[in-house]
């Protein structure tokens, strides 16, 4: 069962009456409703509607399969990099070693105190457009690149243990590879190679 009540009024239980409580809050309207565990989940507001509009919101993901238990998603990022990382059997050996490095150095830093719920796609858009807009020791677009995929996958592992709902880097256009200059061999430098390779690949070559 979910309903709303406004916490500045209490029901007389005898008669039924409404009157006056003792609260003196700033946010009166309190949601109550019942996870999928069982639990009594509630949040407050100072506005009727927005706890109406949160309670809707709520009861749409729970009808659709995609409702999470809110207070897995209050843990640190830098707690659940931790718990991603104890994860991370199945990843080749380099990979986990440039994954890890990326999130130690660069993301925890940067979201060590945030809750996992509380990311935005603004706030790792923002990450990328201060990394690109840096002069001095500015980093390859590679390396912004591999910061803002690294934190989809940790933010998808956060999905996939029902922390969240929503991966906030998933949307964010990452930028450019750098480009290479291509180069091509002198004719000089061909004669060598062709004199060196074994002969059933000079026709590659030539």
């Amino acid at each position: 069962m979910a309903y709303i009540e406004d916490r500045r009024t209490v029901t007389d239980r005898v008669t039924g009456e409404k009157k006056k409580s003792s609260y003196r809050g700033t946010k009166p309207w309190r949601v109550r409703y019942r996870g999928p565990d069982g639990s009594q989940r509630t949040q407050s507001f100072e506005r009727r509607h927005d706890a109406e509009k949160w309670l809707n919101d709520e009861m749409v993901k729970l009808s659709k399969g995609d409702w999470t238990d809110p207070g897995l998603g209050r843990i640190k990022f830098r707690d659940w990099v931790a718990i991603w990382e104890s994860t991370l059997v199945h990843v080749r050996a380099r990979t986990k070693i440039l994954n890890v490095g990326v999130a130690r150095n660069y993301l925890i830093p940067r979201f060590g105190d945030y809750r996992i719920n509380a990311i935005t796609t603004s706030d790792v858009r923002e990450m990328m457009a201060e990394e690109m807009a840096q002069t001095e020791g500015r980093l390859s677009n590679s390396a912004i690149r591999r910061h803002v995929l690294v934190m989809r996958v940790i933010l998808e592992a956060a999905v996939a243990d029902g922390r969240i709902t929503k991966n906030a880097a998933r949307a964010v256009k990452l930028p450019p590879e750098d480009s290479r200059d291509m180069r091509f061999l002198e004719p000089e430098e061909v004669a060598h190679l062709v004199t060196t390779i074994e002969e059933h690949y000079r026709p590659m070559v030539l």
